[in-house]
């Protein structure tokens, strides 16, 4: 009786577990049916490069400076007055002749009115005088006056002729201030300052428009005292603008300060731009180079091809990938670390002097991602390995 109620109570549970056995077996096949752990692709990194070659090295000494016009005015009336108009601001060019601004014409007309009211006086007097003469002239001769009248008449004459040329002068002096009533530009340039404005009273010789012309223009750059052998060993010299420095201008020294500056212990040297086109314009800042002369050959390479090894300078060169290589082709390779021996750094170039060859291939632009031995694809098509 015992035995019978434990077998009874042992089935149900053997049936539980023969049904959690298809869903066991499924989760098996499920896990067996994942997918393999996927292989990692090896990345190539793009980079800029190019092929380093020998480049002529010269000992150059470069300054930085502002351009300066050689040659400024200060323009003002030659008279005083009234300026009723003035017709230039700061900035604009000018032209020789140009009118720039104008005095109150009407006391100059008057003096003008005044001097020619005089002269023709004078004139008339002369007129008379010399009617006189010529009478009394005769009349010495038929003996009918002494020599003392005719003298006297003589007299009035050179007196009447001398006021004549004295009214002319003042009428020609009249009408030069009529001129001077109008300022005008005495050759091409650019206004750089103005000041005075119209209805001012102004003096003569008061500077009313200053104007820096445009013909001739100097770079004026700050030369240590200790340099200043650098200009007089310079072979030649080259100007270039911030603006575009690809445009190589050729300058020369025209003016040494004779003392230094008390402060910065500099000489202003202003170098003389030789026919300097429109863009090169006043204010703009320039680069001077002392160029002393050729002294051999060097590999020439970009700074931002620089890295470091410890705190030797170094490159990343690209070596060619291996023949049998899948990756193998012009433009993928591998990259080595290579330490270089730097002879010159220069405000656009390094100078390098050993570690490199003519042909090898330099990468130039990101350096600072890249790892020994790791594959690059070069971008440029002049540098292709």
């Amino acid at each position: 009786m015992h035995m019978t109620q434990v077998t009874r109570g042992a089935a149900p549970a053997r049936r539980s577990a023969l049904a959690l056995l298809p869903v066991i077996s499924l989760a098996l096949m499920l896990a067996g049916c994942g997918k393999p752990p996927e292989e990692k692709v090896e990345l190539v990194r793009p980079v800029r490069a190019l092929a380093v070659t020998l480049a002529p090295v010269a000992q150059t000494t470069t300054y930085s400076g502002d351009v300066w016009p050689r040659f400024q005015s200060a323009l003002g009336f030659r008279i005083p007055g009234k300026m009723t108009e003035r017709r230039v601001d700061v900035g604009q060019r000018v032209t020789a002749g140009q009118v720039l601004a104008l005095l109150d014409p009407e006391d100059v007309r008057l003096a003008a009115d005044r001097a020619r009211s005089g002269l023709s006086a004078a004139e008339a007097d002369l007129a008379q005088a010399q009617l006189d003469h010529d009478r009394y002239k005769k009349l010495l001769a038929s003996q009918t006056i002494s020599q003392a009248e005719f003298d006297r008449r003589l007299n009035i004459l050179n007196a009447a002729s001398s006021r004549a040329s004295s009214a002319r002068a003042e009428l020609d002096m009249a009408r030069n201030q009529t001129d001077y009533s109008t300022l005008k530009a005495d050759a091409d340039g650019v206004v750089v300052s103005v000041e005075a404005e119209a209805g001012e009273v102004v003096m003569a010789g008061k500077p009313i428009v200053r104007v820096a012309q445009t013909a001739a223009k100097d770079v004026v750059v700050a030369v240590p005292e200790s340099r200043l052998g650098d200009l007089r060993a310079a072979g030649r010299i080259e100007v270039a603008l911030w603006a575009d420095p690809s445009h190589k201008h050729v300058g020369t020294v025209r003016e040494i300060a004779p003392r230094a500056d008390t402060t910065t212990r500099t000489y202003a040297v202003k170098v003389a731009v030789e026919d300097p086109t429109d863009e090169v314009r006043l204010g703009m800042t320039a680069t001077v180079a002392f160029i002393a002369g050729g002294q051999g050959e060097a590999i020439m390479i970009p700074p931002s091809a620089l890295t470091q090894v410890g705190e030797a300078p170094a490159v990343w060169v690209v070596e060619p990938a291996s023949e049998g290589s899948e990756a193998a082709g012009p433009t993928v390779g591998t990259v080595k670390l290579r330490p270089i021996k730097v002879l010159a750094y220069r405000e656009d170039s390094v100078l390098v002097s050993e570690g490199l060859k003519p042909g090898e291939i330099v990468v130039t632009a990101g350096a600072n991602k890249l790892a020994a031995d790791q594959r690059v694809r070069v971008l440029d098509k002049a540098a292709r390995l």
